[in-house]
């Protein structure tokens, strides 16, 4: 650590940490916006995506591939069935778990609403060139693996 602190003028936290969390609070803000006219929460379309990328898929697998606890994704769930984007099918193979089904209407949404996501990254990243978005994102890939490992030794510990 001190190795690496002789190289900054300021504290780790203050350089990466506070705008890290900033950016992705102010760019949450942005896509909640251009969501707003199409009924859905940014929360609800990262998992509306992942439905749509399996044709069938667990809560289990959903949970883990779009990032959220089984709580959280149960009441996300329920408000995309109660739109009709998604259904939930028994499994034949086990009562007790449903499989996660994109609808007509899903597919039909997740048409509408792609290419205005899409705008927002565009938008966000025009400014740069290819160089700075391939640097941006092989250190983005770096820093949530990372995290991802101190995540793992902090859950270790308990």
């Amino acid at each position: 650590m001190y190795v690496c602190r002789r190289f900054y003028m300021e504290s780790l936290e203050e350089m990466f940490g506070i705008p890290t969390v900033r950016t992705s609070k102010r760019l949450s803000r942005v896509v909640a916006a251009r969501l707003r006219p199409f009924g859905i929460t940014p929360e609800q379309w990262t998992v509306l995506k992942r439905v749509s990328e399996a044709e069938y898929s667990t809560q289990k697998q959903l949970a883990e591939r779009a990032d959220k606890d089984q709580a959280t994704l149960t009441k996300i769930l329920d408000l995309l069935e109660k739109q009709n984007w998604i259904q939930r099918i028994r499994n034949p193979e086990d009562r007790r778990s449903f499989f996660i089904q994109i609808t007509e209407d899903g597919l039909r949404l997740k048409t509408e609403v792609t290419p205005a996501v899409e705008q927002v990254f565009f938008e966000l990243t025009s400014e740069l060139n290819e160089q700075q978005v391939k640097i941006y994102t092989e250190t983005l890939q770096k820093l949530e693996y990372r995290a991802e490992q101190l995540l793992q030794d902090t859950e270790d510990l308990r």
